[in-house]
């Protein structure tokens, strides 16, 4: 197994997407009409990438139960989305979005190495 908080951050990757999905989803049942462009709205693709590569380096090829199958979005997600007003729903996606991509951005186990590399003191 990897670091501690490469399992952190990879899990915070997985709740992000999830989020993402359940919004996505509890937007498609309430305007099914704009499904098409709902499909395009959910770019989770660089955060389900970034998601299969952190697994892979977190567990070293390890079956983890909790990264198994994040693709089985939680009833308590869902829940938790239903009783969000129309209004509120898209902005809550994006603010997901943003840290998601983010995430990728920086890339599998940065945090890790950024506290492993202590900068030297300045004179």
């Amino acid at each position: 197994m990897g670091p501690l908080t490469d399992l952190h951050l990879l899990c915070a990757q997985i709740h992000r997407w999830q989020c993402m999905q359940a919004i996505a989803g509890e937007l498609h049942d309430r305007y099914p009409e704009l499904g098409p462009m709902l499909g395009d709205m959910v770019g989770t693709g660089a955060v389900y990438a970034d998601i299969l590569i952190r697994r892979e380096l977190a567990t070293e090829g390890e079956t983890w139960t909790r990264t198994a199958d994040f693709a089985v979005i939680p009833d308590r997600l869902r829940r938790r989305f239903r009783l969000v007003p129309d209004y509120v729903l898209p902005q809550i996606y994006v603010r997901y979005e943003l840290a998601g991509a983010a995430a990728a951005a920086a890339g599998p186990a940065s945090l890790h190495e950024l506290l492993s590399h202590r900068r030297p003191p300045t004179s």
